[in-house]
C-alpha cells in the first residue's frame, strides 16, 4: 500500500500524497498534528507499517485515508515481542478501518490504545486479527477512554483467536465507548482457541448503545483444556437500544474447563433480542452471577443463560442472581421470559439461587423459568422473588425434565399475582419434588390458576 508522504512544494499535490492542513495541523487545545488524506484515491494509509515491533503514535489526528487510517501488519517473520502504544490519537473519516492492526498467534503481543477517539470510518473503528501459528504466546489489549462511534462496522472488531497450547488472552476495556456503530459495539472473537492457557476479559465503566449488532459480544470466549481458567468481567456498563443482544457472552469450547462470568452494575434495555445473553453451548463447568442488574423491554428476554451440551459426566453449573430488575420483556412477540434459566447437559446438577429478583409483565412467557433437560439434580433457591402478570404463562416456572430431582429452596417472601397461569409451577419426571422448608413464604393473589401447583397436583391455592 502506498503512504502519505510529506509535500511541502508549490507543485500540484492534486494526484499526490497527503497534503497537510494548516489550519488543523496543530490544535492549541490538545497539541495534536493532524494528517489528512483528504479523500485522496492515492493516498491508501497514511500509515502503513510492516516491518516494526515496537511502534507508538501519540498527539495525533489520522482522518480521511481513502483505505485505513493506520494499517500495521507483523506477520511471516518474527516480530517478538510486539509493543504497539495509542495515546491521544484520532481516526476518523477513513475509508476503510480507523486502524487495523494483524499479527502472527506465535507473538507474544501487547497493544495499548488511551485516549483514543475512532469515529467516522467506513469499516471498523479498530480491527485487530491473528494470524494462526504454532508457538506459545501471549496476547494483551487494553482499552482505556476509548470512543469508538459510528463507524459504518463494527466500534472494535477483534478476531484474535490463539491455536498454541499454553497460549493467553487477556482484554481490558475501561471508561470506553462503543455506541452508534453500524454493526456491533464491541465484538471479540476467539473462535479458534484450541488448548489455550487462561482467558481474561474484564469491562467495566463502558457504554455500547444503539448499535446495528449487539452492543458488547463476546464471541467462542473459551480455552479448552481442563486445567485453564476462563474468567469475564463486565461491571458498571449500559448497553441499550441495540439490533441484537445488550450483552453477548459465549464460552463455546470442546472440553471441560472453569467459566466464570460476573455482571455487576450493568444496565440492558431495549434490545431487539435479549438484554444479556450467556450462552456456554459446550461442556464445561461454569459459574455466572448477576447483581444489581437491569435488563428490560427487551424484544426477547430480559437475561438468558444457558449451557448445552452431550457429556455425560457431572459437570458443576451454578448461576446466582441477587438485585435484578427484569420487567416487560418479550416485544418482539415471541415466546420469551424475564429471567430463562436452563442447563442441557446430560450429567450435569444446576444449582440455582434467585435473590431479590423483581419481574413483571413478560408479554409471551413466565417471568422466571429455570429448566434442567439432563438427568441431574436442579438445587433453585428463591429469596425475595416477585413475579407478577406474566401473559400467557406463570409467575414462576421450574421444571426438572430429564429424570433427575428438582429441590426447591424457599428462604425468603415469594410474591407472585396476576399471571395468566399459576402463581408458581413446579414440574418433574423422575426422581421427584423436595420442597425444604415448605411454600408458607409464598403468596399472591389474581392468577389465572392455583397460586402453587406441582406435577399438576394444587399444593396451595
Amino acid at each position: 500500500r502506498k503512504r502519505a508522504v510529506r509535500d511541502d512544494d508549490d507543485d500540484d499535490d492534486s494526484t499526490r500524497g497527503f497534503e497537510p492542513d494548516d489550519d488543523a495541523k496543530t490544535d492549541d487545545d490538545d497539541d495534536r498534528c493532524t494528517i489528512d488524506g483528504q479523500d485522496n484515491a492515492a493516498v491508501t494509509d497514511v500509515f502503513d507499517i510492516n516491518d516494526r515491533s515496537s511502534v507508538t503514535l501519540k498527539n495525533l489526528v489520522i482522518r480521511r485515508a481513502a483505505a485505513d487510517g493506520v494499517n500495521i501488519a507483523l506477520t511471516g517473520d518474527t516480530y517478538d515481542p510486539v509493543r504497539l502504544t495509542f495515546i491521544n490519537v484520532e481516526f476518523s473519516d477513513n475509508g476503510d478501518d480507523g486502524i487495523d492492526i494483524t499479527t502472527d498467534d506465535d507473538d507474544n503481543v501487547e497493544i495499548v490504545f488511551r485516549d483514543v477517539v475512532a469515529t467516522g470510518n467506513t469499516g471498523d473503528g479498530i480491527q485487530l486479527t491473528v494470524n494462526g501459528g504454532a508457538a506459545v504466546a501471549s496476547y494483551e489489549v487494553t482499552f482505556k477512554n476509548v470512543v469508538a462511534t459510528g463507524n459504518g462496522a463494527a466500534g472494535v472488531n477483534a478476531d484474535t483467536p490463539l491455536a498454541a497450547a499454553g497460549s493467553s488472552l487477556v482484554y481490558t476495556v475501561d471508561e470506553s465507548n462503543f455506541s452508534d456503530n453500524t454493526a456491533q459495539g464491541f465484538f471479540l472473537d476467539a473462535a479458534d482457541i484450541n488448548d489455550a492457557g487462561d482467558v481474561a476479559v474484564t469491562i467495566t465503566e463502558t457504554t455500547a448503545n444503539n448499535n446495528g449488532g449487539t452492543g458488547i459480544e463476546l464471541d467462542d470466549v473459551a480455552a479448552d483444556d481442563d486445567d485453564d481458567e476462563v474468567m469475564v468481567t463486565i461491571k458498571k456498563t449500559v448497553a441499550n437500544g441495540n439490533t441484537g443482544h445488550g450483552i453477548e457472552i459465549d464460552g463455546s469450547a470442546e472440553d471441560v474447563h472453569f467459566f466464570t462470568a460476573v455482571i455487576e452494575q450493568v444496565t440492558t434495555n431495549g434490545n431487539t433480542l435479549d438484554g444479556i445473553h450467556v450462552d456456554m453451548n459446550s461442556d464445561l463447568s461454569f459459574v455466572v452471577g448477576l447483581d444489581d442488574v437491569t435488563a428490560n423491554s427487551n424484544d426477547n428476554r430480559g437475561v438468558f443463560i444457558e449451557s448445552s451440551g452431550d457429556l455425560v459426566l457431572p459437570v458443576v453449573a451454578e448461576v446466582v442472581l441477587q438485585d435484578v430488575v427484569a420487567k416487560d420483556n418479550g416485544n418482539g412477540g415471541a415466546t420469551d421470559n424475564n429471567v430463562r434459566i436452563i442447563e442441557n447437559n446430560a450429567g450435569a446438577s444446576l444449582d440455582v439461587k434467585l435473590v431479590n429478583v423483581r419481574t413483571s409483565g413478560a408479554k409471551d412467557g413466565s417471568n422466571v423459568f429455570v429448566e434442567e433437560t439432563g438427568a441431574g439434580r436442579l438445587d433453585v433457591t428463591l429469596d425475595g422473588v416477585v413475579a407478577n402478570g406474566s401473559v400467557g404463562a406463570s409467575g414462576v416456572q421450574i421444571s426438572e425434565t430429564g429424570g433427575g430431582t428438582l429441590a426447591l429452596h424457599v428462604d425468603g417472601k415469594v410474591s407472585t399475582s396476576g399471571n395468566s397461569d399459576d402463581g408458581l409451577l413446579l414440574t418433574e419426571n423422575g426422581q421427584g419434588i423436595e420442597i425444604d422448608p415448605s411454600l408458607e413464604a409464598v403468596s399472591g393473589s389474581g392468577n389465572g390458576g392455583v397460586l402453587a401447583r406441582a406435577n399438576g397436583v394444587i399444593v396451595k391455592a
